[in-house]
């Protein structure tokens, strides 16, 4: 029904009772019994919106206003302040309320402003610790409205006012915001953490991430920005709030949640055209008692219930790749004569002998087997037909065959049809991703291949390929990054409806292959699309990777997703401790590695500058370590389903849990990557590893342990540079 706000009450404040749901509460016993409620009393006119953990407030009488958010479970206030809309504040307030589900009830919020209709919308469980949000506009003007100007804007979102100088149980300095999935920068190796008084200040300043933990390490509110219809994250920025409500001494206000333009996305809030309707991604808030990983848990369920997580018999081959013994790439450049002279049948055979001696299932072709650069046409002349060189692997290597398949912007175009093309190369780039003319073409090879036996497809150099206004290829004009990306996992889900059992791995839609992410990790992914994603070009040197810590950024990833992470690693960067090997094992479900000789460059300068990654012919590593990697290998294989398709746990950065339900079993990977021996002490209850209870526990790989209440204590020696592995089975 609709509800006009009625403008002559002036008494008590409104509570509808249609849109409210109250349930008992229990303090949380993290909160603070003594101290002064800070939650903003109840307006007149005001609309209260509760279930067992939150309580809402939002005024009408001045604009549509949500000024209060107060979680009731953990007693603190979270949102203090007017709420911030950036095109303006809705006036002509109706509300419309209606059931999501038997136990979910939608609340709509509707007015105009600045020839725009909002519809702001709250989804509230009667039962559950999380409400969700999201705004729909509709462009009522006659002309194109764009919202990313200063003063007429998408960004809208709670506000938060830090409260140290007032104290009570408001958000203060023991409280920050932990980016969710990459608290650590995947490129730089920041940490993206910011405490609350450093975010509420007078610069202007704008984060961004998939989701966010606020946290106190002790209580907690994960935020999620879930959007399949449109590039979008969660924004923390702040402003000053001087809004409509003439705030005569204005503060520096942190603005969080909500929606916003970033970086240009989502792109048609930048041209919506009129009585063209834009609805928002949800926002998901979520109360947690509990410390910071809790709330990486809870993220991690919440995407694996969207169905972004490996399907329950994943279980991917480990790759071979010839890459890093094939002097191809390194004695540049690639031109179809040294495609000849390094890539034939026989230096594959080559190197399908040094995966059979590792024990890897398949051998990965990088750049190289077809005919040029991204033609995706087998190059018969070198290597036989594709489904003799599949047959050949399988029968005499026992091999499957996996490649590597640029996309549009690695593409010669000359292999591809007049059509595909763009008038005028961007950034040396001459062909177009939205184009019938390259996208028919380049899946009708896909197809040939993978009904000719190959088993994965890596989608590498699948960078936006830029604007294009080629009417022809009935695209958008200028093409735009959104149809791109979605021009790309469509192309993933044609292979797979004709063969769902090929695997796919799908670089960043819109950087390529890069240690960066532009793309939300989940976006446009689904089982039928694409498999994994790329683990941010940690290939080259990956021990280095390692021990500066970039790709410590791993271990947040998997505490936050099951997207399974796809890399393979160059061995001759690792010690006789197998400790690379493991690294990427533990926090790759999808594995592939290569790289066994000194590999010839030229010019000789490219063998002094990466001497230290085997090249040049001198520069093959001990041979200690081949054999460290093979012995890793067997017991990788032994254990491969924990790792492929365990739940993991983290119990610290370098402590890594892999566990099978079904087995009730764990193995722990412990790694240590200082330069002498260490010992390692720790506790946790076996609860926390994902283990049921049992009476009678067996324990390999620690020097002591014990069970005690369902509490496991460890001690371990770990190598120098090394790691060791711990397995616990039920006896």
């Amino acid at each position: 029904m609709d509800i006009p706000f009625m403008r002559n009450i002036t008494s008590l404040a409104m509570v509808v009772s249609l849109l409210i749901i109250i349930c008992a509460c229990s303090r949380s016993k993290f909160s603070d019994k003594t101290s002064t409620s800070q939650e903003p009393e109840t307006r007149e006119s005001s609309i209260v919106l509760e279930n067992r953990t939150f309580r809402l407030k939002i005024d009408t009488i001045n604009g549509l206003n949500p000024y209060s958010l107060f979680d009731k479970g953990n007693n603190i206030v979270l949102a203090n302040g007017d709420y911030y809309y950036g095109f303006g504040r809705p006036r002509e307030v109706k509300v419309k309320t209606g059931q999501v589900s038997e136990h979910v009830r939608e609340v709509t919020f509707s007015g105009k402003v600045n020839g725009i209709r909002v519809s702001h919308v709250f989804r509230i469980p009667d039962d559950q610790e999380w409400f969700e949000e999201y705004v729909v506009l509709k462009n009522l003007n006659d002309e194109v409205l764009d919202l990313d100007r200063e003063k007429l804007n998408l960004r809208h979102g709670f506000t938060s006012m830090i409260g140290d100088a007032v104290g009570g149980n408001v958000l203060n300095s023991n409280w920050r915001f932990m980016a969710v999935p990459y608290l650590l920068n995947t490129g730089s190796g920041k940490k993206q953490e910011y405490k609350i008084g450093d975010l509420i200040c007078t610069e202007p300043n704008q984060l961004a991430s998939e989701g966010w933990v606020l946290t106190n390490d002790k209580a907690g509110c994960l935020v999620i920005k879930y959007a399949q219809q449109q590039m979008e994250y969660s924004l923390i920025d702040n402003y000053l709030s001087n809004d409509d409500f003439g705030d005569a001494d204005p503060k520096p206000t942190m603005v969080w949640g909500g929606s916003g333009i970033y970086r240009g996305d989502p792109e048609v809030a930048m041209r919506l055209v009129s009585n063209q309707t834009l609805q928002t991604g949800m926002n998901r808030y979520i109360s947690f008692t509990g410390g910071w990983k809790l709330g990486y848990s809870l993220f991690k369920s919440f995407m694996d219930g969207k169905g972004h997580r490996f399907p329950q018999d994943f279980n991917p081959p480990v790759h071979w790749n010839e890459i890093y013994d094939n002097p191809l790439w390194w004695d540049a450049p690639d031109v179809p004569e040294k495609r000849a002279k390094y890539y034939r049948l026989e230096d594959m055979e080559k190197e399908a002998v040094k995966a059979v001696e590792l024990g890897c299932e398949a051998i990965y072709l990088d750049p190289g087997w077809d005919t040029e650069m991204g033609s995706t046409q087998w190059a018969d002349d070198r290597l036989l037909s594709c489904k003799e060189f599949c047959d050949l692997m399988k029968e005499k290597y026992n091999l499957k065959v996996a490649l590597h398949v640029p996309l549009a912007v690695w593409n010669d175009p000359s292999t591809y049809p007049e059509s595909a093309r763009k008038p005028f190369p961007v950034n040396n780039n001459y062909l177009c991703s939205g184009a019938p003319g390259w996208w028919d073409t380049k899946l009708e090879r896909l197809l040939k291949l993978a009904s000719d036996g190959i088993v994965y497809f890596m989608f590498d150099g699948t960078n936006f390929t830029g604007p294009c206004e080629v009417m022809e290829h009935r695209h958008s004009v200028p093409y735009t990054r959104e149809e791109h990306i979605r021009n790309y996992a469509r192309l993933a889900n044609e292979v797979k409806k004709k063969f769902p059992d090929v695997l796919i791995e799908m670089h960043d839609q819109i950087l390529g292959p890069t240690t960066s992410r532009y793309v939300p990790t989940y976006y446009t992914h689904h089982a039928k699309n694409f498999d994994a994603i790329w683990a941010f070009e940690y290939m080259w040197d990956p021990m280095h990777d390692l021990t500066s810590g970039l790709s410590k950024s791993l271990y947040y990833y998997n505490l936050s997703y099951n997207i399974p992470l796809y890399a393979h690693v160059n061995l001759k960067t690792d010690n006789k401790n197998a400790l690379m090997f493991w690294w990427y094992a533990s926090t790759c479900r999808y594995l592939g590695m290569g790289g066994r000789y000194g590999v010839k460059a030229s010019p000789p300068s490219v063998e002094v500058q990466y001497a230290h990654l085997g090249i040049g012919e001198k520069n093959s590593p001990p041979p200690e370590i081949w054999v460290a990697q093979k012995v890793a290998m067997k017991t990788y294989m032994r254990l491969k389903p924990f790792f492929v398709r365990g739940d993991f746990y983290g119990i610290d950065e370098l402590t890594h849990v892999h566990t099978l339900p079904e087995k009730n079993s764990s193995i722990i990977n412990c790694f240590n990557l200082e330069d002498e021996m260490i010992p390692k002490e720790f506790s946790v209850p076996l609860a926390e590893l994902g283990l049921e209870p049992r009476d009678v526990w067996q324990v390999k790989g620690a020097n002591k342990w014990e069970i005690v209440d369902h509490v496991i204590h460890i001690v371990v020696e770990l190598p120098a540079n090394g790691m060791q592995l711990i397995e616990i089975n039920p006896k």
